[in-house]
């Protein structure tokens, strides 16, 4: 499933909001590896900086549901309003959502939601999960700048492994690449001693690796 995690104070389980969302938001379907269906015209990018083609696009017809975003962005500030007239809480952060994360397959949904939240909520910590080349495109940065990724891999490794070979698009590409050169013998299983999930922020110029205790020999310094 599909869900949002937005949590107003990390102390309170009942703080944490859970929402969910129908994959392919835009009408159009994305596979893990990163290639859209035929019909895709581009992802988010296309008209994302215009907002008469984004009010366009978020019309409630056709195979398009991007105007689920909005309405749930509005639903989302609806409810942190209602803490905030219920608890009292006037100052400026303790009725606001702290962090969002959204959790799914389909990388377009993730920039989609991000793009449509980040009116309603600049100071939130976006967070999601599996590392890709498409949130640090210059057309999505806008709105994917700071985002934090956990991901299994990052974009390359090593570079003994990743030899002359440029960084993969995402982590998916990287998996795969690294676990056939262990079936094929140029890599030993003991490669994989040590290997943790990482930790990425998207930044101007591409992830930025947070991760503090990871092999050498695997992933580049």
């Amino acid at each position: 499933t599909n869900r949002l995690l937005a949590p107003q104070d990390m102390t309170a389980r009942s703080n944490v909001h859970w929402f969910s969302y129908v994959r392919g938001l835009d009408g159009k379907m994305a596979s893990p590896s990163g290639a859209a269906s035929s019909s895709s015209s581009g992802g988010p990018a296309a008209g994302a900086g215009d907002r008469a083609s984004r009010a366009d696009l978020e019309r409630p017809e056709g195979n398009s549901q991007l105007d689920y975003a909005r309405r749930l962005a509005v639903r989302m500030n609806e409810i942190q309003m209602k803490n905030a007239i219920e608890t009292r809480a006037w100052d400026r952060y303790r009725h606001k959502f702290r962090a969002i994360g959204v959790l799914g397959t389909d990388v377009y949904d993730k920039l989609l939601l991000v793009q449509a939240f980040r009116d309603y909520f600049p100071e939130a910590l976006f967070f999601t999960t599996d590392l890709d080349a498409r949130f640090t495109h210059p057309s999505q940065l806008n709105w994917s700048r700071n985002m934090i990724v956990a991901s299994s891999f990052g974009l390359r490794l090593a570079e003994p492994i990743q030899d002359q070979i440029p960084p993969f698009r995402d982590t998916y590409q990287t998996a795969w690449f690294l676990a056939t050169r262990i079936a094929m013998g140029p890599e030993g299983p003991d490669t994989l001693v040590g290997l943790s999930p990482r930790v990425f922020e998207i930044g101007n110029s591409g992830p930025v690796d947070l991760s503090t205790n990871y092999p050498a020999n695997l992933y580049p310094p």
